[in-house]
């Protein structure tokens, strides 16, 4: 097995591997191509099926077409970083769309009316656990560093 280009500790490289496993349904220790690019997009539908393509075209050096687990563990992790780049960008502008008045916070309210314009049916209980869960501190407010990185982890 070729070595891995990251860092992974041990909970992420399990977590990998069972991902791959489950992708490896014939139990073959390998996967296809158009699984790969398959499971991508639909783990994470912010990045483009060209996105995809391109990061394994350059990723899978000998263009056999099947996916072994050390250039899947590759893949996903350099995939996982476009990823949180892209969802980055989409919640500091959904931010900016929430924080009209430019105060910094968001409150209950403005989360509310960005549910209703999206038509998204919630209460105001689930809106606030969703900003209590942010920012368990702050009296129904969230900052924007909060916000952002309640979603990326």
């Amino acid at each position: 097995m070729a070595e891995l280009n990251y860092a992974l500790n041990a909970d992420q490289l399990s977590e990998l591997q069972a991902m791959f496993l489950w992708l490896d349904k014939e139990n073959n220790s390998f996967i296809k191509v158009e699984d790969l690019e398959n499971f991508l997009v639909s783990w994470r539908k912010i990045v483009s099926i060209d996105d995809v393509k391109k990061l394994i075209e350059v990723s899978d050096l000998d263009k056999s077409g099947r996916v072994e687990f050390h250039l899947f563990s590759n893949v996903v992790v350099e995939f996982d970083k476009i990823f949180k780049a892209e969802l980055y960008k989409e919640l500091s502008s959904t931010f900016r769309k929430i924080d009209d008045n430019r105060t910094g916070y968001v409150k209950v309210e403005d989360v509310l009316t960005v549910f209703k314009t999206n038509e998204y049916s919630v209460s105001i209980d689930y809106v606030i656990t969703i900003i209590n869960q942010i920012n368990p501190s702050n009296n129904e407010l969230v900052n924007y560093k909060n916000f952002i990185e309640s979603f990326i982890c």
